[in-house]
């Protein structure tokens, strides 16, 4: 991968629900950071699994074969494999949080996904 642009060229990148696409995690974060002026700022969110993630229950596996099937992906990363891409690409990582876990109980994240807030 290679983004046509010159090194140190932007103040700031971001990618959202990208990453999952790319083979190469820590190639992909190494030319977000080629393109970014010294002390300039990454962001992003993606789909991740947590240390929650149970390969061995039933419905997990299911949730995660749904979203990697709504979504186009090849597999789900872990959170920690994601941030030790960061990590190797030269990142300094300053945040990373699992945005799932400050919804709204009874609203939770994946409504959107069940489609029934929508009217034709």
């Amino acid at each position: 991968m290679k983004i046509p642009e010159d090194d140190e060229s932007f103040d700031a990148t971001y990618a959202i629900e990208s990453m999952p696409h790319g083979p190469d995690k820590t190639e992909a974060f190494r030319e977000a950071l080629r393109i970014l002026r010294p002390g300039s700022y990454f962001t992003g969110y993606d789909w991740c699994l947590t240390e929650r993630f149970d390969s061995k229950n039933p419905e997990y596996m299911k949730i995660k074969h749904d979203i990697m099937a709504g979504n186009g992906l090849p597999d789900i990363a872990l959170t920690t494999d994601v941030d030790s891409a960061l990590i190797r690409a030269g990142f300094e990582l300053i945040e990373s949080r699992d945005l799932a876990s400050d919804a709204d109980p009874d609203t939770p994240w994946y409504r959107p996904l069940q489609g029934r807030d929508y009217s034709l």
